[in-house]
């Protein structure tokens, strides 16, 4: 979301003429060199909003095949990663020759569509953090199950980025905003839009910055929480309802509790770059290449990073072997295999079956050194 060039409804009878005082993309005495600086930044950003895309589809791949979307943790992943890919889209359809084409009073209406669809599954990712996070401190704090809350989690996911993506149309605040279309913070002979920069920072900059302070707190009271128990429960005696606590922490909460994290991680970056923009601070090129180039490469790490850390949990890492992958495949195909289990010596034998506790439980294990 780079502030850049404006373009609005009452500005239109200057963009014929106005294109030869633009902004570069990165201000440099030479417009080829700009150009060259731009092309990188974009090659990245698509490349990785590619990856980021594909990284997406894994996830979904992996909930849908192995069914673990019978959890509410896993369903809360699926809907972020639906919103991640579509996120993806958005940074991957971003272009400086449309940005520059709506300048010059060309492709405005595709301009307007990218800065719309951007800040739409903006939103959504943000909200489902959101709801994730919420999940998180109400499985440990109130020590309960969401599930009742889902049907909200997804009005709320689904209704309020509507809302929110809809207010710049009043004031026509879509256009180019650097090297691709967002909301505008300035005219095109470099004035400040104030409208713009405002609708930029209400509309989502404060938002993120008082509900990541929220979400921060909240993550902190879960780690304190969760670690008294742990004490408690080493110095304490046997108590049946701990492990119905414990339980249900493992299942519902605990595969989440690095996904807020991460998001708040990914977007430091684009929000101080944002706050640079905002004081003016443009003029070195070294410097505004680096923060446009981290800000560019941050966005587009939503679907990797959330891949990695899914992938990464023990559950998962173990159904991603070749046998467990062929048996799911088949479950889904209706066909069935013998049980059959093959055992190490001297180790325990482990077949988890919980995901498929309502269905004919054929599975392959092979636990193997």
């Amino acid at each position: 979301h780079i502030s850049g060039v404006g373009l609005t409804s009452r500005k239109k009878t200057s963009m014929m003429n106005a294109s030869a005082n633009e902004p570069e993309c990165i201000p440099v005495s030479n417009s080829s060199d700009s150009d060259k600086l731009c092309d990188i930044i974009l090659g990245f950003r698509r490349a990785l909003a590619l990856l980021s895309m594909l990284c997406c589809l894994f996830i979904i791949c992996i909930v849908v095949l192995f069914k673990k979307y019978k959890f509410l943790s896993q369903r809360l992943i699926l809907y972020l990663a639906v919103a991640a890919f579509f996120q993806a889209i958005g940074y991957f359809m971003g272009d400086n020759h449309i940005a520059t084409a709506a300048r010059k009073g060309r492709l405005v209406g595709v301009c307007i569509f990218q800065g719309y669809w951007t800040l739409f599954f903006d939103w959504m990712s943000f909200l489902c953090v959101c709801c994730i996070t919420f999940n998180i401190f109400y499985v440990a704090i109130i020590l309960k199950s969401t599930k009742k809350f889902e049907k909200v989690y997804i009005i709320i996911i689904l209704t309020l980025p509507v809302v929110i993506s809809c207010f710049p149309f009043i004031e026509s605040a879509y256009g180019p905003a650097g090297l691709w279309c967002w909301i505008q913070s300035t005219t095109n002979g470099g004035e400040l839009f104030i409208t713009g920069v405002i609708m930029q920072f209400v509309l989502f900059y404060l938002p993120f910055l008082i509900i990541s302070v929220v979400l921060i707190i909240a993550l902190a009271s879960v780690f304190c929480v969760i670690n008294r128990r742990a004490k408690q429960s080493i110095l304490g005696s046997y108590d049946p309802r701990q492990e119905e606590q414990k339980k249900l922490w493992e299942e519902e909460a605990k595969p989440l509790v690095l996904f807020p994290w991460l998001y708040i991680l990914i977007l430091i970056f684009p929000f101080v770059n944002r706050i640079r923009i905002a004081a003016g601070f443009v003029d070195n090129t070294a410097w505004n290449f680096f923060f446009w180039f981290t800000h560019s490469i941050t966005l587009t790490l939503h679907g990797t990073v959330y891949a990695l850390v899914f992938a990464c949990d023990k559950q998962t890492l173990q159904r991603l072997r070749w046998i467990h992958i062929k048996a799911a495949v088949r479950r889904w195909q209706g066909m069935h295999m013998r049980r059959v289990s093959e055992y190490v010596l001297d180790e325990e034998p482990t077949t988890d079956y919980s995901e498929f506790e309502d269905e004919e439980k054929v599975m392959t294990s092979i636990v193997a050194s």
